[in-house]
This record gives C-alpha cells, structure tokens and sequence, in this order.
C-alpha cells in the first residue's frame, strides 16, 4: 500500500512541474531593426505574454533568420528578421 500511494505521488508532483504547451503562432511578420534594438528587445516587444527565452528559440529556428542571427553576429540597423504573431495580435 505504500509502494502505491508514493507512486501516487511522485505522479502527481511530476505532471504538476510540467511546463504549460507551447503558444501556437498563426502568423509571422518582417520587422527592420532599429538604432538600439537588440534581440531581447524585439522578443519582448513582440512575444507579448509568451516566456521570453522560449520565444528568442522559435524566432532563432526560423529558416528566414538563419543569415541574419549567426553566432558572434551583432544585429545592425537596417536587418530585418522575421518574428511570430499569435492569432489575433498585431504589429
């Protein structure tokens, strides 16, 4: 009976630490950096409430981004990346 009721539990504490799915994005928009901009800064501009570090990983796996977010490769003024949009969201 123990055995079970500890099965239990270790069930219940590993279902709860799971992290909620991932937000699904409907749209993807071109945007041209700024004098100033960072990457951080565009996630946070347009991620709206998705967690940040997850949002930078979707936008880096982007194909349209593979030349512009190299490693080592600061972002100049005048790029332009591709960001995601939910369904619903604007620029």
């Amino acid at each position: 009976m123990k055995k079970i009721i500890l099965f239990i539990i270790l069930i219940l504490t590993i279902t709860s630490g799971c992290s909620k799915p991932n937000k699904v994005y409907s749209e993807k928009t071109a945007v041209t950096i700024r004098q100033g901009d960072t990457l951080w800064s565009v996630a946070s501009r347009y991620g709206g409430d998705t967690y940040i570090l997850e949002y930078l990983e979707d936008i880096k796996a982007l194909k349209e981004n593979k030349e512009v977010l190299q490693p080592n490769r600061l972002l100049q003024p005048g790029d332009k990346i591709v960001v995601l949009l939910a369904k619903g969201e604007t620029e």
